[in-house]
């Protein structure tokens, strides 16, 4: 990164940042990086009446929401994903019954999984509901399979889902 471009990000983010303390929402600064970059389109140097000095176009890049994901590094396969905007101001005004159903909903959970826990929790000072289906292969449960979905009951919404679910392998004979 440029010497050019540093002073930029220093002088653009610190503007927004006293505009965001100025609104009020001083809690939102440390977010900002996060949420928003500045990316270089052109770097030309112009002649003028004084020495030449380097101009810079710019365009703000930004996201929309803190979506994480994490994905099975051999298969591919969709493992959890967290949006984080969605987590906090929770309460239990939504039933627990119309909270199984978003879970539900969300997970689409195979025939062969049982409903183990759905109830609402308090962590952390943020009031959740929680649903974790376990797997049962054979009559047997899969021990670390599970389908969790993580509801906020205020805004009648999931928030995140974790899916640990597989096919057993299971041998016959001694084990090696």
């Amino acid at each position: 990164m440029s010497q050019e471009l540093d002073v930029a990000n220093a002088f653009y983010f610190g503007m927004l940042e006293n505009e965001i303390r100025a609104a009020g929402q001083p809690e939102a600064v440390p977010l900002l990086r996060s949420h928003a970059r500045l990316r270089l389109l052109a770097e030309r140097v112009v002649a003028g009446e004084r020495e030449p000095h380097i101009a810079l176009t710019l365009a703000v890049a930004h996201r929309l929401t803190d979506l994480d994901i994490r994905v099975d590094g051999e298969s591919g396969e969709l493992v959890s994903w967290y949006l984080g905007f969605l987590a906090p101001h929770g309460d239990e005004s939504m039933t627990a019954e119309e909270a199984i159903g978003v879970a539900t909903r969300t997970a689409n959970p195979p025939p062969d999984t049982k409903l183990e826990h759905a109830a609402y929790e308090t962590m952390g000072g943020r009031t959740i509901f929680r649903a974790r289906w376990s797997h049962e292969y054979e009559g047997m449960t899969v021990e670390d399979d599970f389908i969790e979905v993580l509801v906020n009951g205020k805004a009648r919404l999931p928030f995140a889902m974790t899916w640990r679910y597989r096919t057993p392998k299971l041998a016959t004979g001694p084990r090696p």
